[in-house]
């Protein structure tokens, strides 16, 4: 496999990895002001 391919695709699990932790921060947010 390339190198520059696995690059790639650790870009692509970290940005999905960040996308999941923002939208549990946000859901959190949410339900903190709903208490």
């Amino acid at each position: 496999m390339d190198v520059l391919h696995l690059d790639r695709l650790g870009g692509v699990y970290s940005f999905l990895y960040v996308l999941v932790i923002v939208r549990k921060l946000l859901s959190m947010k949410k339900g903190i002001e709903r208490l």
